[in-house]
């Protein structure tokens, strides 16, 4: 909302500061943090403009709290304020200060620096006297933190370690766009507020193997009105995102997770995509899907949400080409040798859970392991369109992050993972996917009747001509009838309809 800030935000940077939404950053691990802050129901003090209590004292905090690299984190309404009548003009008055001098305060905690650096509890005496001298604080404050200081030491509190100088902020996103070992990495989130009291959200997830071009605002246009949000992830460079003319031009905001193109590897660890928003912590989530950009995605077709989907389920085709390189039985070795080292209860949980469901299914025999499956090049399963319920993403995120940090396929990690959960599979199986010269004809052989069909290549109608009248003539045509004009002609897959094997 333009017109609301947080307490005590000073004035004259309300239209002209850096802390967009370009500073947002997703962490896999951080430490815990020194200081929750939890936000407030109801009257919270926000203002607009008459409403600011003492504030310098969490700007001062958080200036302690960075000389020796700790952090506050932001949780979820944790109190409900109603307030008392009062006389908003003299709260104005009385705090007359707070708004004049608030950017002076920052602007003078942004560039001091501790000179003595002996320890913090020097470095706090030293910050006190000088917003002294600088006339932000009176005297019987600094005395005041010095005898809470002394308090301090007397109750045997230990002051933690100054960071070094040069110290490099360890939650600032990734700039090495050559490694898979990101911890931290940039994002962007907004949504419309949504009542928690609605039915079920999903989210949609939509990937592109390579750095994103063009197609984000078709798939906006497309999907958007259906789902809680849609974020794109891949390698997300905004100066490359191409806009060719109002038809497909990007709707901003653009809700985004960055892979960087060795994390992506022409797409063979896309799967990790829906790990990385699973542990965005989003709340309120019915399920995930996860759809390639040149996927089409027909959502008025009936699927059971609350258990696993995929188009075919898996193939069988034990010479299949991947599992022969580095990304097959090679990082299937790697992931088991790491299994039997491994001291995480969580993970430990999940690798137990996934060997109980290949028994369940009947992949492994009774007195079988894991291994034996990763290691019986059995199958794979082409996943350009998936859905996994809120139920199971816990389970998904766990197991497929300890393959994608091992280099296992796309086709073989999905595969395996279906073998271990109940899952559903759509009418059309592997018919969805169009194959060599086959592709070409993507607009005779796209159907209602489908649950998705991959690939339909957005790049092909960038421009106006045959390709986008084609897409025009068949696809949005298609969804015009059933989703505007209340088509409902077409075939869905009835509950007691069979399902691929382990359906």
């Amino acid at each position: 909302m333009d017109q609301m800030w947080p307490r005590g935000f000073p004035l004259e940077h309300l239209e002209k500061h850096t802390n967009g939404n370009s500073k947002q950053v997703s962490c896999y691990k951080m430490k815990r943090a020194s200081v929750q802050q939890g936000l407030v129901h109801h009257d919270p003090d926000v203002d607009a403009i008459y409403r600011t209590t003492d504030i310098w004292r969490s700007f001062i905090s958080q200036k302690i709290l960075h000389l020796s690299g700790l952090t506050v984190s932001f949780v979820p309404t944790n109190a409900v304020q109603f307030r008392n009548a009062h006389y908003y003009l003299k709260d104005f008055k009385d705090e007359k200060q707070v708004y004049e001098d608030s950017g002076k305060m920052i602007e003078l905690l942004h560039k001091w620096k501790c000179s003595k650096r002996t320890s913090l509890e020097d470095c706090i005496y030293q910050l006190t006297q000088d917003l002294v001298v600088k006339g932000l604080w009176g005297q019987k404050d600094a005395n005041l933190m010095q005898m809470f200081l002394k308090d301090l030491k007397k109750i045997g509190f230990e002051f933690p370690d100054l960071v070094d100088e040069n110290y490099v902020d360890p939650y600032a996103p990734s700039i090495d766009e050559t490694s898979k070992s990101v911890n931290c990495r940039r994002m962007n989130l907004e949504f419309d507020l949504i009542n928690p009291k609605d039915d079920g959200k999903t989210v949609l997830i939509v990937v592109n193997n390579y750095p994103w071009e063009y197609g984000v605002g078709l798939i906006q246009r497309l999907y958007q009105p259906y789902f809680a949000s849609i974020i794109f992830c891949g390698s997300w460079y905004p100066d490359q995102i191409e806009d060719e003319d109002n038809f497909t031009s990007t709707i901003h905001p653009v809700n985004y997770i960055h892979m960087n193109p060795a994390e992506m590897t022409r797409g063979y660890f896309g799967y990790h995509c829906l790990t990385l928003v699973k542990e965005m912590g989003l709340s309120n989530v019915e399920g995930y899907f996860f759809m390639a950009d040149d996927t089409v995605f027909n959502l008025w077709q009936r699927i059971d949400y609350s258990r696993v989907h995929h188009l075919h389920g898996y193939v069988e085709e034990p010479s299949y080409d991947y599992y022969h390189n580095q990304f097959g039985l090679t990082a299937a070795k790697n992931i088991i040798e790491s299994m039997k080292n491994n001291n995480d209860p969580k993970l430990e949980k999940a690798w137990k859970r996934f060997e109980n469901g290949l028994k369940k299914y009947g992949f492994i025999k009774e007195n079988g392991t894991a291994e034996d499956e990763m290691m019986a090049k059995n199958g794979k399963s082409i996943s350009d369109f998936f859905y996994v319920p809120t139920s199971e993403s816990d389970y998904y995120a766990t197991l497929m992050r300890r393959f994608f940090e091992h280099d296992y396929f796309l086709e073989l990690a999905v595969n395996i993972f279906l073998k271990s959960v109940n899952h559903q599979t759509s009418y059309y199986g592997i018919e969805s996917y169009l194959w060599h010269e086959v592709r070409l004809l993507w607009d005779r052989l796209y159907s209602k009747n489908m649950v998705g069909m991959h690939p339909v290549k957005v790049s092909e109608f960038r421009k106006p001509g045959e390709q986008r009248r084609k897409y025009c003539a068949t696809i949005l045509h298609t969804w015009a009838n059933i989703m505007f004009e209340g088509n409902r002609n077409f075939t869905t897959k009835a509950d007691n309809d069979v399902d691929d094997a382990n359906g």
